[in-house]
């Protein structure tokens, strides 16, 4: 099963991607920060048991983007949101085998600060074997005409 960590650094991994100079926060933003700077947050994360095996989850996630300065930077925000948009509208690989479809993008701009969110949605089944092994098998064939 994929982890909440997986996802974020694969998020993390992409955003390394689309603007490699900037850096990505990973403490409290309330302590403070450098700017420019990324923080992903992933908010009031949704997870359900899908059948016997399944895990269906619903990840809204926010990416906050905090510009040089948070005053006057209105093109700087604009071409960060271009390079957001085109980065994430893409479905993008978790891990080996495991590809995510970000679903509808939304861009706000508050407090000077840049914030594109969109919902993950995730189905995952567990089919690992937990049973015992069979030692033994009889068959009883019957040729029928």
């Amino acid at each position: 099963m994929v982890t909440l960590k997986e996802i974020i650094t694969a998020i993390n991994e992409r955003l390394i991607a689309i603007a490699p100079d900037v850096e990505i926060q990973s403490n409290d933003i309330s302590e403070g920060y450098p700017t420019p700077s990324f923080f992903v947050e992933l908010e009031d994360v949704r997870s359900a048991q899908y059948g016997v095996w399944g895990r269906e989850r619903s990840i809204p996630v926010i990416i906050y983007y905090f510009p040089t300065e948070r005053q006057h930077k209105q093109m700087e925000l604009l071409d960060m949101q271009e390079k957001l948009e085109q980065g994430f509208i893409q479905p993008f690989e978790i891990m080996k085998g495991f590809t995510v479809f970000p679903l509808e993008l939304n861009a706000t701009t508050t407090d000077g600060v840049l914030q594109l969110s969109f919902d993950l949605y995730t189905l995952e089944y567990d089919l690992t074997e937990t049973g015992e092994d069979i030692t033994e098998l009889h068959l009883n064939i019957e040729k029928r005409d």
